[in-house]
C-alpha cells in the first residue's frame, strides 16, 4: 500500500506540473498569438538562482523573490525581443524564441554547470556519483544515494540507493545487471 501511496503522490506532482506548463503556453499564445519556446528556461532559471542564493545563506523568503523576480525580467526580455513591435510574424517570434531558448540553456550551463546540484544538509538530498547517467524522466526519490558509474533506466523510479556501476531500470527500478 505504500508504493501506491508514493506512486499516487508522484504521478500527482508529475500531472500538476505538466497543467502549468501547459496553461503558461496556452495564456502566452491566446495574449501574443506565439508559442514560447523559451517559456521553460524561465522555470530553470529561478530554480537555479533560488538554489544559488540557498547555498550562499540568504533566507528562503529572500532567495525565492529573488528568483521570482529574475524569472520576470528574463520573462520580460524574451517578450521584448521577441514580440516587441507589433506586426511581428508569429513564424518569426516561434524561432527567436527557439533560439533564446538555446541560447539561455547555454547561458546556464556557463554559469551553473552540467553537474546535478545536491545540498548535503538538506533532508533528503539525492547524493549523484561520479559519471552516474540518469535517464530522461527518470525519478529518484528523496534521500537516494546513486553509485558511482551507476545507469538508472529512462522512465525508471529509484526507490533504493543504487550501488556503484549497476544498470537499473522499471517501475520501480530493478537491478539489470551490476558491474
Amino acid at each position: 500500500m505504500t508504493a501506491f501511496v508514493a506512486y499516487l503522490i508522484t504521478g500527482l506532482a508529475l500531472g500538476c506540473t505538466f497543467a502549468l506548463v501547459a496553461s503558461g503556453f496556452v495564456t502566452i499564445h491566446r495574449v501574443t498569438g506565439v508559442v514560447n519556446f523559451a517559456q521553460g528556461t524561465f522555470a530553470v532559471g529561478a530554480g537555479l538562482t533560488a538554489g544559488a542564493l540557498l547555498a550562499r545563506g540568504f533566507p528562503h523568503g529572500i532567495a525565492e523573490v529573488a528568483a521570482i523576480a529574475v524569472a520576470g525580467l528574463v520573462g520580460l526580455v524574451v517578450g521584448v525581443v521577441a514580440v516587441g513591435k507589433r506586426g511581428t510574424p508569429p513564424l518569426a517570434s516561434l524561432v527567436i524564441t527557439l533560439g533564446l531558448g538555446i541560447l539561455a540553456y547555454a547561458v546556464e550551463i556557463v554559469v551553473f554547470g552540467d553537474q546535478p546540484i545536491s545540498f548535503p544538509g538538506l533532508p533528503g538530498a539525492v547524493q549523484v556519483g561520479e559519471g552516474a547517467f540518469l535517464g530522461i524522466g527518470s525519478v529518484v526519490y528523496p534521500g537516494i544515494k546513486i553509485g558511482r558509474w551507476a545507469r538508472l533506466g529512462a522512465g525508471a523510479v529509484a526507490i533504493r540507493d543504487l550501488a556503484d556501476g549497476v544498470v537499473a531500470v522499471g517501475v520501480p527500478a530493478a537491478e539489470l545487471r551490476r558491474p
